[in-house]
């Protein structure tokens, strides 16, 4: 009897220590559904996570492999090319409802990888991780297609930081906003040529603890809000050498996202 039991125990030892058969990776079908919809899912939570910038877009998806994993979720291993929108990532917009920059506005274009787990059963999904690779069109190319576009320059140029800040006083000044907003960072610039020079800028900015009838020499002293309820906003603005008050500007504001705190 004992030695039953001790056999018993052995076979009970050696069933429980049988090495199991990890999962194996599988190439994907980059035009299969649910590796698209991955994808898609992929490319919202990167754009969610993403602090600065412009939101991307799919633009094709250029390899995929995939992994089991429990009884009903799948690990996805994915390469996307990706495309600059217009839609600043601070509007949390999803990226299939934004415009993509086009030849005249110097198209921005990369690769993303991600690692996303998706469990449709159990509606889960989890990005484990990611990483992004931008550049601008090459100017070259630009010119030979569209010689009098506008191209970019640096984004300190005096005459882009001379632009915001008349866009940003112009803001204040037309918005009916309570508060005055302040400027935060520069986000593209560029110029264009011809009779007279254009200037053109894109930044965003961030609600004060000023009212907006502070005047524009005190604003430089106003504390940005840094409560949950603060807005930012991304603007658009121009301005040209021919007439100093001929400025533009346009900005959308962005509802703060409130924590639940329960």
């Amino acid at each position: 009897m004992k030695r039953q039991c001790a056999l018993l125990l052995v076979a009970c030892v050696y069933a429980y220590g049988a090495p199991v058969e990890p999962p194996t990776m599988m190439p994907g079908n980059c035009k299969d559904p649910s590796t698209l919809g991955a994808a898609g899912l992929a490319l919202t939570r990167i754009n969610r996570d993403r602090k600065q910038g412009y939101i991307f877009s799919l633009s094709r998806l250029s390899n995929a492999n995939h992994m089991r994993h429990g009884p009903t979720g799948v690990v996805f291993y994915l390469t996307m090319d990706v495309l600059e929108t217009k839609c600043h990532v601070l509007s949390k917009r999803e990226w299939k409802s934004c415009e993509v920059r086009q030849i005249d506005d110097t198209p921005v274009y990369g690769q993303c990888k991600a690692t996303i787990y998706v469990n449709k059963v159990q509606r889960v999904v989890r990005l484990y991780s990611y990483s992004c690779s931008m550049r601008p069109a090459p100017a070259s190319k630009i010119v030979e297609i569209c010689p009098d576009c506008p191209s970019q320059i640096a984004q300190d140029d005096e005459n882009i930081l001379r632009t915001m800040k008349m866009a940003l006083e112009k803001y204040n000044k037309e918005s009916g906003n309570s508060n005055y907003f302040a400027s935060l960072n520069v986000t593209r610039a560029s110029t264009q040529g011809g009779f007279v020079e254009f200037y053109f800028v894109e930044f965003t900015i961030q609600e004060t603890m000023c009212s907006n009838t502070t005047d524009v020499s005190q604003a430089a002293k106003c504390a940005l809000m840094d409560c949950e309820f603060a807005h930012t906003g991304h603007c658009t603005g121009s301005h040209t050498e021919s007439q100093e008050n001929d400025v533009t500007v346009e900005c959308d504001l962005f509802e703060p996202e409130v924590k639940n705190s329960k």
